[in-house]
């Protein structure tokens, strides 16, 4: 069967590709996330009706050719036109794929499972929703630290620690989070008997403007709690938890840090806009402005 191209990087699909389909052909996930196009249901409705450039134009994107053989092999991969005859299709030329490029070359500070990775320098994480994988640059998603939403740690169905963040950013608790109070966690302690059939975390975090959730297995089997097996797992589920605490730490403290500023500046753009309508003197403006920023007047 012949292969289809994202007509905007000229990268191959598969059956296990993400990519919605315009007038003009299909466009990778990865595309989508960097036109800034928010995956509703309503929206890749539209986009089904809407031809590359008309996308980009609601966007705020300027227009793009699309690639004359990508073009060609989508309409052989559709069997609008027939293959020729003396060689297979003609294969585009794939572009680099911006965020692949990036996740092979993420370097991770702390790897606690294959499934999650972070790098506390540029403040990232790549996630797959594959449980048992080899690794792949393809089977991971990239995001910020800001895109962490909501997390919590289960046995057995019970929820043992939660974040709570997901009640504080988007109006309630995704997870039903119990509270996040004063940079700890709060649980609901320990789950009573002697063994463990099921034990992960699960974490809620954006990509592309939704909200995804990803599962995080440890214990998938019945396990005795006083196992050695039950103990590793558990320390590396508490790790895992304790990783994302930092991180929602991490991300405060930069919201903290950028607040002042942001309201130091609508500040002096207030005084600037009474120097502008003569409101105020020079002098009495720079004045202000020396006050606000904290300086000897």
């Amino acid at each position: 069967m012949a292969s289809k191209y994202c007509i905007v990087c000229s990268s191959r699909l598969n059956m296990f590709s993400t990519f919605v389909g315009c007038i003009d052909g299909p466009i990778c996930k990865s595309c989508l996330k960097h036109m800034k196009c928010v995956l509703t249901p309503e929206n890749v409705e539209s986009m089904h009706n809407q031809t590359l450039n008309e996308i980009r134009e609601s966007h705020g994107l300027d227009p793009i050719n699309i690639n004359e053989n990508v073009i060609k092999a989508n309409a052989i991969a559709d069997g609008q036109i027939p293959a020729e005859s003396s060689s297979e299709a003609i294969v585009p030329v794939e572009e680099v794929d911006p965020e692949l490029a990036a996740i092979e070359a993420f370097t991770p500070t702390d790897s606690i499972t294959k499934q999650i990775k972070f790098d506390d320098k540029s403040k990232q994480v790549i996630i797959s929703k594959f449980r048992h994988i080899v690794y792949s640059p393809k089977v991971y998603t990239l995001h910020s630290y800001n895109d962490i939403v909501d997390f919590e740690y289960e046995e057995d169905g019970h929820v043992v620690t939660a974040s709570g963040m997901g009640k504080a950013l988007i109006g309630g608790a995704l997870f039903g989070g119990l509270g996040f109070i004063g940079g700890g966690l709060m649980g609901r302690g320990k789950v009573k008997g002697d063994k463990c059939t099921k034990m992960g975390v699960k974490i809620i975090y954006l990509d592309n403007g939704k909200h995804e959730t990803v599962y995080i297995p440890f214990i998938e089997t019945s396990t005795k709690k006083n196992s050695f097996s039950y103990r590793v797992n558990k320390e590396l589920a508490e790790k895992l938890i304790l990783k994302l605490m930092d991180i929602t730490k991490i991300v405060e403290d930069e919201k903290a840090l950028a607040a002042p500023t942001n309201d130091l500046a609508e500040t002096i753009k207030g005084y600037k806009q009474l120097l502008d309508d003569e409101a105020i003197t020079q002098e009495e403006f720079d004045m202000l402005k020396r006050k606000a920023m904290g300086l000897d007047v």
